[in-house]
């Protein structure tokens, strides 16, 4: 795979086309949006704080404390993650995102890291192009569903050290049937396909015969916005499921949306409603590998140095986005 300096991303991306069509979409709406995602998501600060508890003892002992974010859009739930960790005690993190676009990873930076040690790279969470045993912490935020499982299930085993925790995420398709966008918006429910049930992705971690533990969460949050927020997010295509309507059949469903919260809601200034989620928290077991640490910062054959750190290897191929 080559490894390629494209201003001021690095590029781990193999020279072949994407074989996952249904993923093609996905990469375009995510470049389209890239300048206004941040401002369209609502960030799950619990789950921020949820994670950062699961990861705080081992990034505590850790040096450095080496966190892959997949899927990482802008970077927003990195750059809290690194941040909260940092701040309750871990003195050394090392912490990278990993996307398949280059927009969102630029429009990162556009928008500063709050961690400083962060760095980015364009790449594939199929075949990730990182070492084994190489991270000790792997997280994926609202990500997975563009994924291929079953492999990234078995590269996250691979990449992950000894006791290696990874932390997903993510929806059910019955959590988003019962968000707002699925009771009130014409057809999002059923046409959004890609989502896991908690078991598919208790299935794929199972199969990799590589985590000791896997423990599978509902996390509840509430959401209050508003109609005029709600309607901003649908014309900004704030979710890629808005991306399998046409044009036309979105402004009807938009409008339908428009009318059925008025209905149910009357005064739609302050709408309060259930986006509740899942948290799935595997651990790695143990094993006999060596830790792959800080080398030298020059890149040299068969390796990726990123900020000094060589991180990842050249002769991986794959896809990805978040």
């Amino acid at each position: 795979m080559p490894i390629l300096a494209s201003g001021d991303l690095t590029i781990a991306l193999p020279p072949v086309a994407d074989t996952a069509a249904r993923r093609d979409g996905a990469n375009r709406h995510f470049g389209d949006v890239s300048t206004t995602y941040r401002s369209l998501r609502d960030a799950d600060l619990a789950a921020v704080g949820l994670v950062s508890g699961v990861l705080a003892s081992a990034a505590a002992q850790a040096r450095p404390f080496r966190l892959l974010d997949v899927g990482t859009g802008t970077g927003r739930y990195l750059d809290m993650v690194s941040e909260r960790l940092s701040s309750t005690g871990a003195p050394d993190i090392f912490s990278i995102g990993l996307d398949r676009s280059p927009a969102m990873l630029r429009a990162q930076q556009h928008n500063g890291f709050a961690y400083p040690g962060a760095s980015r790279l364009v790449g594939a969470v199929e075949t990730l192009p990182f070492y084994d045993a190489s991270c000790d912490a792997i997280t994926s935020f609202n990500a997975v569903h563009h994924f291929d499982l079953a492999t990234f299930a078995s590269e996250a085993a691979r990449v992950l050290s000894p006791s290696g925790f990874l932390v997903l995420y993510t929806r059910t398709t019955e959590q988003n049937r019962n968000t707002i966008w699925g009771r009130f918006f014409p057809e999002f429910a059923t046409l959004e396909t890609r989502l896991h049930s908690a078991s598919e992705l208790q299935e794929a971690l199972d199969a990799t015969h590589a985590f000791v533990s896997v423990r599978v969460q509902m996390i509840p949050w509430r959401v209050t916005t508003s109609l005029s927020r709600l309607l901003e997010q649908v014309t900004a295509y704030h979710y890629s499921t808005f991306r399998f309507y046409s044009p036309d059949r979105l402004r009807a469903a938009r409008d339908t949306f428009q009318c059925r919260l008025r209905d149910v809601f009357g005064d739609c200034s302050r709408i309060t409603f259930s986006n509740d989620h899942l948290l799935v928290v595997a651990q790695r077991a143990g094993r006999s590998a060596n830790r792959q640490n800080v080398v030298r910062p020059l890149d040299y054959a068969g390796r990726l140095a990123i900020n000094g750190q060589i991180f990842g290897r050249h002769d991986a191929t794959g896809d990805d986005h978040g």
